[in-house]
């Protein structure tokens, strides 16, 4: 029953994502989705501009893009 609940609540949460995100969904799972998403609001404005840029997919791409622009350039 909890775990019909939070799919519901999953699915009602789609719809507040936004419509970039959304047309992302059809080839991934909408857990996965609203976790990047989260993750990508908790960054700072600037890293998340330009994580943004690239359009990144996974969590594996947005942490190395995460961890490419935190890296100093020499």
């Amino acid at each position: 029953m909890v775990q019909e609940e939070e799919s519901f609540q999953i699915l009602q949460r789609t719809h507040l994502v936004s419509p970039t995100l959304r047309r992302k969904l059809c080839g991934q799972s909408i857990s996965e989705v609203l976790g990047i998403d989260r993750y990508m609001k908790g960054l700072l404005p600037d890293i998340c501009a330009r994580v943004s840029q690239n359009e990144p997919s996974t969590y594996d791409e947005v942490v190395a893009l995460v961890e490419r622009r935190r890296t100093p350039t020499s």
